[in-house]
């Protein structure tokens, strides 16, 4: 019997080489990310735009996953905020991927909403699901740089989007929702 490896071993090293080298990027990209302290570009963007793209961007990948993916924005005239575009879709997504990673992990389909509508002075987008949810005791702690329950997770994702959303005025929480899962919402000051 020979220890030479078979052109099968081989693809799988090189496939997990591979992976770990893209999740290396991603760590390294979140980490400058993080450290970065440029200003964030300031335009008027509506945040239903923003809900919009960033839907459309991820549900090709929610979809996959047996996910709906519903977008639904109340006051389209009271959206306006003022920020980076990049950046605040950058967040959008995040969530929404966040929200189908947490239904995937349960084993089954489910149901993300995009929500965009007015708040007093404030342009408020929620993401929620019906996936497990959080536990109330990990609320704050899943804002904290480095702190993940994903085995594969960098633990920047939400604390990236939380000083993203900090930079531009506004608040990133996350609250249960009564009928089960989670809701993330992201509240930025109005234009208008």
């Amino acid at each position: 019997a020979s220890d030479s490896p078979t052109p099968q071993s081989l693809r799988e090293d090189l496939d997990l080489i591979a992976d770990e080298a893209r999740r290396a990027r991603d760590i390294l990209a979140g980490l400058l990310e993080f450290v970065r302290d440029d200003e964030p570009r300031r335009e008027v963007v509506s945040l239903g735009s923003i809900a919009g793209n960033a839907a459309r961007l991820a549900r090709r990948h929610v979809v996959q996953h047996d996910i709906t993916l519903q977008r639904q924005t109340e006051s389209a005239e009271a959206d306006q905020v003022l920020g980076d575009p990049n950046r605040l879709q950058q967040v959008a997504i995040n969530l929404i991927l966040n929200s189908q990673q947490a239904i995937t992990g349960a084993g089954r389909g489910g149901t993300i909403w995009v929500r965009v509508r007015a708040d007093d002075n404030h342009a408020v987008m929620t993401v929620e699901d019906d996936g497990p949810g959080v536990p109330p005791d990990l609320h704050k702690s899943i804002f904290t740089p480095y702190y993940t329950t994903k085995s594969q997770g960098t633990g920047l994702g939400l604390s990236i989007a939380r000083q993203i959303i900090s930079d531009h005025g506004g608040t990133l929480t996350i609250e249960d929702r009564p009928e089960g899962g989670a809701r993330f919402s992201m509240s930025l000051p109005r234009t208008s």
